[in-house]
């Protein structure tokens, strides 16, 4: 995935997965040149995704009783 403007916002699917490659590529790599400020960097986007694209169920006109 390459360096984006803005590295705190993954707005895609597609982004998603470049950045789980790279990161995989990264954890992977047997040379031991791991630069750990991207793979920091890395997680932090993939975290913020995945955590902006958690489903949410929206109970607000449900009564308690019904929302299980």
């Amino acid at each position: 995935m390459a360096h984006r403007s803005d590295p705190g916002c993954i707005t895609s699917e597609r982004e998603y997965g470049a950045a789980r490659r790279e990161l995989d590529a990264l954890l992977g790599s047997i040379d031991g040149a791991l630069d750990e400020c991207r793979v920091d960097e890395l997680l932090e986007l993939i975290e913020n995704y995945e955590s902006s694209v958690r489903f949410v169920p929206d109970w607000s006109g449900e009564s308690f009783r019904n929302a299980a």
